[in-house]
């Protein structure tokens, strides 16, 4: 797949900067890179080459080359315009908190993280510093317990996730779930399910931004109605044995027409 490159830079040269810390910088600006990817609805599933990689360190300097594959370019411009504009309400929470690591690394040594402009693949220049923190994801975000219904369109993965299409917004939510939940939605693979969990919500259009499920729930959601009123009969017991399901339903519908 076709790749696409861009430079960010720390104000310290390489050389001089702690490895550990090095690393934990471009491992933090990857997994913004990818939650980025994934609130945008980009598949990465399956690949198999380096999503985000380092593939130059320009010779005494402090500026890195970071190659993707061409797709991530897009989340990579928005979180450099979110940094540029101070506005992280674009960016997923898991994005967010990642960026806010790097930042407190910078703050922490007095030091600049800085994208580089690149106008082919629409990234502005933007800086993270002590005078341009990025701030606490946590003080805009709310969270508590809920449940969620969907279809399971995918799971799986070295970290078990779920992809559910919501039944309530058919958007796509990304779920963190155990090995033991992921081997029971297996088995209800594209089927509709309910999940219960902890939920983050931002305040203004409470869209679930995060969601940690604990309890896969025992659910079968039908559209039928001649299906669901026998299945209220059958739970009802003897208190339905005179009434015909699917005589009923059609003299509904012979009603409806009527009034229609």
């Amino acid at each position: 797949m076709e790749r696409a490159e861009f430079q960010v830079e720390i104000d310290i040269l390489p050389a001089d900067t702690p490895l550990g810390v090095l690393a934990d910088i471009l491992s933090s600006l990857e997994r913004s890179i990818l939650d980025t990817a994934e609130s945008q609805d980009i598949d990465i599933s399956g690949l198999e080459e380096a999503l985000v990689s380092v593939v130059k360190i320009q010779e005494s300097s402090n500026r890195l080359t970071v190659s993707v594959l061409m797709p991530l370019a897009l989340a990579a411009s928005t979180i450099s315009k979110s940094i540029q504009t101070e506005d992280y309400s674009g960016l997923p929470i898991k994005a967010h908190r990642a960026l806010y690591d790097i930042s407190q690394k910078i703050v922490q040594n007095n030091w600049t993280f800085s994208f580089k402009e690149n106008n082919s693949l629409n990234i502005p220049p933007s800086h993270i510093s002590s005078g341009h923190p990025v701030p606490d994801p946590i003080v805009r975000r709310v969270g508590g317990n809920t449940t969620v219904y969907g279809r399971c369109m995918r799971v799986g993965g070295v970290t078990p996730r779920a992809e559910i299409r919501l039944q309530s917004s058919g958007k796509i939510l990304y779920v963190d779930i155990t090995e033991e939940i992921a081997r029971k939605l297996a088995r209800s693979l594209y089927d509709e399910v309910a999940l219960e969990g902890k939920a983050v919500w931002e305040p203004g259009d409470w869209e679930i931004k995060e969601f940690e499920a604990n309890r896969l729930v025992e659910y079968r959601s039908t559209g039928d109605p001649l299906l669901a009123f026998k299945e209220l009969a059958e739970a009802a017991g003897d208190r339905w044995n005179e009434i015909d399901a699917e005589e009923y339903v059609r003299d509904l519908r012979t009603t409806s027409g009527e009034h229609g």
